[in-house]
């Protein structure tokens, strides 16, 4: 065997694929065949760290706006994680430790949310491991290293969940999230920490001022594996929209309530997605200001890019007048299976909407009466003027 200048090389040695001697066969090391080998066929239990959210070895972002639950949804994530059980309904791998690396709250605030959650179980506290701004730990500097050092080298277990809580308060001072470089540098730092697939990364930040996509640079969507996306219709709800988006799944929606005795999420009934996808289209013609109606297409496009329900929360206080007249000229461009999936009601607001419907009826029917009767008057008036004009004497 030669290389490419015609030199002798050494044969890779055969890898046995068999106790039959017909089936030696010889695969270089490195090549995919080699590693085909070695790994063998997928295996249904492996292929997903947590169910279609991220595979083993990946760095999922963790995004939404503030108070939208982001830091409480990674304390439940901790404690399910080291319980082994599921967490926002997605089935999670076992995991021998959890390390929780944050400088956003004081330490007051982070061990008050771990104690209701770990207080009656502390054999699960004790896979957890936390690293608080204390240790003055930044991406890439010495506590960094040191941190990455004793996670790879001392950590015991094969399955390590690493949450690292925000990006923005585990930055560099001077960074710039909008500088690429920059981006790049937290990005090699967070990927030399996970070198292969032992460690699975959940990164915490916030996204821009529209609520639109993550914060800074757009390098960022495009070096993370999958984002989970929080919305949260209102500081005073306890109701949450979660959006899953991996990069190698389908991308899925639910809405769960949080509750706050427990630091705990559950599922939301079915009907909170009802809601908000009234909420949802009905702000999308008070911006428009139109009532033609939306197609299908727009619907999902609104509806699966996680539209912030704090503006709708504006616009249906503002303007529950529109919600009952421009609903019926939308629901001709919508099937029937998503015309009754938008339009899911109680007694009461059906009641409700029948009871705005009779008002405005009455106060057009009193406008009308007011106007015609004003109409009248000024008719009466004008006469009366015309008639004092024409008894002057000239």
């Amino acid at each position: 065997m030669v290389d490419y200048k015609g030199d002798p090389v050494e044969a890779a040695p055969p890898l046995n694929d068999g106790e039959d001697a017909s089936s030696l066969r010889v695969y270089q090391p490195g090549t995919l065949a080699a590693i085909m080998k070695d790994r063998g066929e997928p295996q249904d239990d492996t292929k997903w760290a947590c169910s279609n959210v991220w595979k083993p070895g990946a760095l999922t972002l963790i995004v939404g706006t503030q108070q939208s639950f982001k830091s409480w949804s990674m304390f439940d994530l901790m404690y399910h994680a080291a319980k082994g059980s599921n967490w926002l309904d997605r089935s999670l791998c076992h995991y021998d430790a959890i390390v929780y690396v944050s400088n956003e709250k004081s330490f007051a605030a982070v061990y008050e949310r771990m104690w209701l959650l770990f207080e009656h179980d502390r054999e699960l506290a004790n896979k957890v491991y936390v690293k608080h701004r204390t240790d003055r730990i930044h991406f890439g500097n010495a506590a960094w290293n040191s941190m990455v050092d004793w996670m790879q080298n001392e950590l015991v277990g094969d399955r390590v969940l690493v949450i690292l809580d925000t990006l923005t308060s585990l930055a560099p001072p001077g960074y710039d999230e909008n500088n690429l470089k920059d981006v790049s540098k937290v990005l090699s730092a967070i990927r030399d920490m996970q070198q292969g697939e032992r460690f699975d990364t959940m990164l915490v930040h916030h996204l821009n001022a529209m609520g639109e996509r993550p914060r800074g640079h757009t390098s960022l969507d495009g070096e993370v594996d999958g984002f989970v996306k929080f919305d949260r219709r209102g500081r005073d709800l306890d109701e949450v929209m979660v959006r899953f988006e991996p990069k190698d799944g389908l991308p899925s929606l639910q809405t769960f309530s949080f509750d706050a005795t427990k630091g705990m999420f559950k599922r939301a009934t079915a009907r909170a997605l009802h809601v908000g996808n009234i909420r949802t289209i009905v702000s999308w013609h008070q911006e428009r200001n139109s009532g033609e109606g939306m197609t299908v297409k727009e619907l999902k496009e609104r509806y699966f890019n996680m539209y912030r329900y704090d503006q709708v929360e504006r616009a249906v206080e503002a303007g529950e007048r529109e919600m009952v007249i421009k609903r019926e000229k939308r629901l001709s461009l919508l099937t029937n299976r998503e015309a009754n999936l938008i339009t899911v009601m109680t007694d009461d607001e059906r009641a409700r909407v029948a009871g705005h419907k009779a008002t405005i009826e009455d106060i057009e029917v009193e406008a009308e009466a007011k106007l015609a009767a004003a109409i009248k008057t000024a008719d009466t008036l004008d006469r009366q003027a015309r008639a004092a004009l024409d008894s002057i004497p000239t």
